[in-house]
C-alpha cells in the first residue's frame, strides 16, 4: 500500500474511502469484519495484509483461538500449504503483541 498511496495517493484515497463506505454497511461488526478479511488474505496467502488485519483484529479484543479459527476454516478450500504459512505469521504476530 505504500507504493500506491506515495506515487498515487488520489487513487489511494479512493480506495479507501470505498473500503470505509464497504465497512460501513457490513452488518458485522468492526471485530468481526477483521476476522472475515483475515480469512480472505490466508486464502490469498497475502502476507502482508494478513498481518495488518491480525494486529486490527487484537486491537478490536480478537483473541488468538478467534484468528486462528479464522485462518483454519479456509483449509478445505485452501489448503494446508497457504493454512500452515498463515498460522505461522499470525502466531508470530500474536507472540510478539502478548510481550507488550
Amino acid at each position: 500500500m505504500k507504493n500506491l498511496i506515495n506515487n498515487f495517493p488520489e487513487i489511494a484515497n479512493t480506495f479507501f474511502s470505498m473500503t470505509n463506505n464497504i465497512q460501513k454497511c457490513s452488518a458485522y461488526s468492526e471485530k468481526q469484519n477483521e476476522l472475515i478479511l483475515i480469512g480472505i488474505f490466508a486464502s490469498h496467502g497475502y502476507e502482508r495484509g494478513l498481518k495488518t488485519h491480525v494486529i486490527r483484529a487484537l486491537n478490536l479484543g480478537a483473541d488468538k483461538d478467534e484468528i486462528y479459527s479464522s485462518i483454519v476454516l479456509g483449509l478445505p478450500v485452501v489448503g494446508i500449504v497457504n493454512i500452515n504459512s498463515s498460522l505461522d505469521i499470525a502466531k508470530e504476530i500474536i507472540t510478539e503483541n502478548e510481550k507488550l
